[in-house]
């Protein structure tokens, strides 16, 4: 059911896509390995998004029964039925982020790659790609591997900027970088 990865290229390796996900992703879908990486990360951000609200709904159940004017002690099977329709909406929400790895949801863009230098906290060691005029937001050892003005063929996820941008799942590299004339002594 799970697919390793498995690359043939350093280029692969460090965006981390083999042959497969390229294959997949140029029919507009996610490959098998990329599916479940997919509904695993929704997973386990609803979780923890459920585990938050959970946590705040408690807090303030606690803070209104040391309130001396309101002294409210909830019933537990209020909080039991509080529990369960978060439980549901968490489940519905997933359902609905959930949908992109199981539709022909995979977009591509063919453009020249542009590096931009990101000035990120030190927590997120991220930078910018431009490829045409959509950003991806990659790590930096992927940032290194690029080669800037070279066109390339990107398969990507839409995503909101909210929850940091397209994701980049695979690349082509259809023509590589003009050669540079800065450098050329003759």
């Amino acid at each position: 059911m799970f697919k390793r990865l498995m690359p043939v290229s350093d280029f692969q390796r460090v965006v981390r896509f083999d042959d497969y996900d390229l294959a997949a992703n140029r029919a507009g879908v996610l490959s098998v390995r990329q599916r479940w990486n997919f509904v695993a990360l929704r997973l386990v951000e609803h979780l923890l998004g459920l585990l938050t609200v959970c946590f705040i709904g408690m807090w303030i159940i606690d803070t209104l029964h040391y309130l001396p004017f309101i002294h409210y002690v909830p019933d537990p099977g209020l909080i039991g039925m509080a529990f369960v329709v978060v439980l549901i909406l968490t489940a519905v929400l997933y359902g609905l982020h959930v949908r992109p790895a199981f539709s022909k949801s995979v977009e591509s863009i063919k453009g020249k790659l542009i590096k931009r230098d990101l000035v990120a906290p030190n927590v997120l060691p991220l930078a910018e790609l431009m490829i045409s005029s959509i950003p991806f937001y990659v790590h930096y050892s992927v940032f290194g591997v690029l080669e800037e003005g070279a066109i390339y063929q990107a398969y990507y996820l839409k995503r909101s900027k909210r929850i940091g941008g397209n994701q980049l799942l695979s690349l082509e590299l259809l023509e590589p970088a003009p050669p540079n004339d800065e450098y050329d002594f003759e």
